[in-house]
């Protein structure tokens, strides 16, 4: 793409008298800014999680080009604010009716980058001088804690258990109450320790298949008269064994309601929360600070 601007850029003389062409060719520089900061993005995003489980000199060669990443960052969003303020067109979201990018926000976007390189990188960075623990986030310090194979947490109408076995596999066991409403669903949502890959979401019915479930995964579903449980089975192939992308953090909901009633009429959440997150298109009832962190 930057090949393609460069050409472009040769070619802008050959258009001063036609501002449609322009105009193209900011578009082509903004689209080219922002493919740069999604690449951006994402390689910071894989540092992260290498730096929350390296040591010694690797974290501070990670931690160096991290920062070097949000300065690129910081030039990157000054460009394409000066492109914004030549097309005002850029950054406008017909669906929404309004601006998702503009000058402003994108010079507001520096100032907390800069930010993060003044506080966060400065303390992170004093701690691997030190050859201390990273800082943690008011979440990760205060966030609720199940410790693996420790047995059943009571609920009110049901209870469940998460275990890891000796292939490192984990296993979840669930055991309900029935209750007079036709719909009854569990989610369990996980996510790996840093966080940088896409929570898994899975929904198991009473009755009918499970739903977002992988492949190598099982899952085992009894109903009685009075009852139902559900077994899942998540073999530690699903993460290739590999601590950076192993499950981590955990959020689990049942839902009880009607079928012509969206409103539950019954809920069970654990960490537990006053209401559910709000559903948001492809990720359901999932949100990262409703998770309690998996120990052992």
């Amino acid at each position: 793409w930057d090949r393609g601007l460069r050409i472009l850029q040769d070619l802008r003389a050959d258009f001063l008298d036609q501002p449609p062409r322009l105009l193209d060719i900011c578009v082509s520089a903004a689209l080219g800014c922002q493919f740069r900061s999604a690449a951006q993005i994402f390689e910071f995003y894989l540092l992260r999680r290498d730096l929350y489980l390296a040591q010694g000199a690797d974290r501070t060669a990670l931690l160096a080009r991290m920062r070097a990443l949000v300065q690129a960052e910081i030039a990157n969003s000054g460009e394409l604010a000066e492109l914004c303020r030549q097309d005002s067109r850029l950054g406008f979201h017909s669906e929404a009716e309004a601006h998702q990018y503009c000058e402003s926000r994108l010079r507001w976007r520096q100032e907390l980058l800069q930010q993060l390189l003044d506080t966060d990188f400065a303390a992170a960075e004093q701690a691997v001088a030190q050859n201390a623990p990273l800082p943690q986030s008011d979440f990760e310090q205060n966030a609720p804690t199940y410790a693996l194979n420790s047995g059943w947490v009571e609920g009110d109408t049901m209870r469940w258990r998460i275990d890891r076995n000796a292939e490192q596999d984990l296993l979840v066991r669930f055991e309900a109450r029935n209750l007079p409403y036709s719909n009854d669903v569990l989610t369990i949502c996980l996510l790996d320790a840093t966080g940088t890959c896409f929570p898994w979401i899975i929904n198991i019915p009473r009755q009918g298949q499970a739903r977002e479930l992988h492949p190598l995964a099982e899952v085992h579903t009894s109903c009685q008269d009075d009852s139902w449980s559900a077994d899942l089975h998540l073999p530690a192939l699903l993460w290739n064994r590999d601590r950076k992308i192993e499950p981590r953090y955990v959020y689990l909901h049942r839902t009880v309601s009607t079928h012509d009633n969206s409103n539950p009429p019954y809920h069970y959440d654990w960490p537990p929360h006053p209401s559910f997150p709000r559903i948001r298109l492809n990720i359901y009832l999932y949100q990262g600070n409703y998770c309690g962190r998996l120990l052992g």
